[in-house]
């Protein structure tokens, strides 16, 4: 397994440190880490596939105006491609089998296009999904896959949180491969890709 994700990274004593950009206020100064860390199925760290590093020149420079027409190499979210990348280049030197997994901020047409651009062997990604996406013969991905029946379902332990006791969840499992359709502006491609949902049943309220 590679994860990927964000770490802002703040300064507060940073009189003699060049290099820091605003975070989410002007007066909030640091930098931005977002390494590929690669673990077994059993948790053990094995680590740093790749990493990035940066800081921002003003306040919202991780925005644009019109994001639609800005072009993904443009924006800090290439951030999820470029660690893609990378671990499409380490695989080849590798026989292991590696996924790829990010958290909701990753659910970009793009990176998924980058699987397809890949071919052969590339490495699988799960995404945590972020968007409900058009999919071929009509309807939207998430609305569909609460029409299916469960494939599966099993139990789980929740961990005891603070003023929450440990307990049971019975969890169901859907799926379905898809034909994801690009969104209109992006003039891309349609993937197919597979779609899942976890859900609880008769969870606490």
């Amino acid at each position: 397994m590679v994860l990927s994700d964000t770490t802002e990274v703040y300064y507060r004593k940073r009189d003699h440190v060049e290099g820091l950009g605003p975070m989410n206020s002007e007066y909030n100064q640091g930098l931005l880490l977002h390494p590929s860390i690669a673990f077994t199925p059993d948790g053990i760290p094995l680590g740093i596939l790749d990493l990035k590093m940066w800081s921002r020149t003003e306040l919202g420079a991780n925005q644009t105006q019109d994001g639609r027409k800005t072009s993904i190499e443009n924006k800090e979210s290439v951030k999820w491609l470029q660690g893609y990348r990378a671990l499409c280049e380490f695989v080849r030197e590798s026989d292991s089998k590696y996924v790829y997994i990010c958290d909701r901020e990753a659910d970009i047409y793009e990176l998924f296009q980058e699987y397809v651009v890949a071919g052969e062997n590339a490495p699988d990604m799960l995404i945590r999904a972020n968007h409900e996406r058009r999919i071929e013969g009509g309807g939207c991905s998430w609305s569909y896959l609460e029409t299916l029946e469960p494939a599966h379902t099993y139990t789980i332990t929740v961990p005891r949180k603070k003023g929450k006791e440990a307990r049971e969840a019975t969890i169901e499992l859907r799926f379905e491969k898809l034909t994801i359709k690009s969104p209109q502006y992006k003039k891309l491609e349609n993937i197919d890709m597979y779609a899942l949902t976890a859900t609880e049943v008769d969870g606490p309220k």
